[in-house]
This record gives structure tokens, sequence and C-alpha cells, in this order.
């Protein structure tokens, strides 16, 4: 996935502001209740649903949008280090993630615009 971190992973998370390739926005719909959170947001994982919402692209004059990101923890080394949160596996902005139209058809990978993240706990 392409990020503006400097070289640096964030830490995915609901509120982190993805977009695909072509400037549609990422949704983050968590299928978990994971207690783990960033600045109040859930972290995200490969489980969750991200969906497509405002993509332009078209192929021969027709809409061909991005509908669906999916990530593949760990296939680029990036997918968390191994850690877990809730059981699964933490998901960063330079875990490697594929667009996705409604046929399947890979469009590219998602950009995201996160800052590096600390967590904490008390």
């Amino acid at each position: 996935m392409s990020h503006d971190t400097g070289g640096r992973s964030g830490l995915l998370t609901t509120a982190s502001a993805l977009r695909c390739p072509h400037g549609g926005s990422v949704r983050v719909d968590t299928a978990g209740t994971s207690a783990v959170r960033v600045r109040g947001a859930r972290l995200a994982s490969a489980d969750d649903v991200f969906t497509v919402v405002g993509c332009p692209h078209t192929d021969g004059g027709r809409p061909r949008p991005c509908t669906t990101v999916r990530f593949t923890p760990g296939a680029d080394g990036a997918g968390g280090g191994g850690v877990l949160a809730g059981g699964r596996p933490v998901l960063l902005s330079g875990t490697a993630a594929q667009c996705f139209a409604d046929d399947l058809t890979p469009h590219g990978p998602p950009v995201a615009d996160t800052a590096p993240q600390g967590v904490s706990c008390r």
C-alpha cells in the first residue's frame, strides 16, 4: 500500500484516512468488538470490511469503480510484525493490500494518509 508517513508505517484504525488509487474514500466497518483503540478509534484488522465509495474510475468510458479493499497481513513483512489485537493481526499503513472492482478486477493498492501513532495502556 502507498503511504506518506516518511517511511514509517502507522497503525490503521477506523479513523484512518484511506483512499483507492483513484481518490475514492475507504470506509472501515469493524467485524470484531476489539477493545483496543488508538486515540478513541478501533484498530483495523484483515477481518474488517473495507468498502470504497466515490471512486471515479472508468474503463473504456464505462464506470468501473473500486468497491472493496482486501489486506494480506504478513505478505510483505509489514503486517504488524506478528502483533495481534484480540487474536487478529494488526494492520499497518504498509500492510499489503489491493483495491478491487465488483468483478474482483484489481485496481491497485490503496493510499493511507496516516501519521505515526503511539499506543498507550493504563
